[in-house]
């Protein structure tokens, strides 16, 4: 599954919320087996959620060398590829209902 930065940053700020507010995210009630521990501390996660924030969700190496093959006309990504990416993210936004 591919996790895009803004979902991770969503992701993260649900879960800081409700560290802040001790009571769990989703509007339900939490059973036992529906929580989860995780051993970081909170000046781990902030200098987390800091680091997520300054890194770019675009990699500029990548965009010049993609472009520079597209611009030479010797970009030639298989269909294989692109159907796999094309199912990776509809996945990873969610499946329509």
């Amino acid at each position: 599954m591919m996790i895009s930065g803004t979902e991770l940053h969503g992701a993260v700020q649900a879960y800081l919320q409700s560290l802040r507010s001790g009571k769990p995210q989703g509007g339900g009630s939490t059973r036992a087996a529906d929580q989860i521990s995780i051993g970081a501390g909170q000046g781990d996660i902030a200098r987390w959620q800091s680091m997520l924030k300054s890194m770019p969700e675009v990699n500029p190496t990548t965009v010049q060398n993609l472009s520079q093959q597209v611009d030479a006309g010797t970009y030639r990504p298989s269909g294989a590829a692109i159907a796999n990416q094309i199912v990776a993210r509809w996945v990873s936004d969610g499946l329509p209902n």
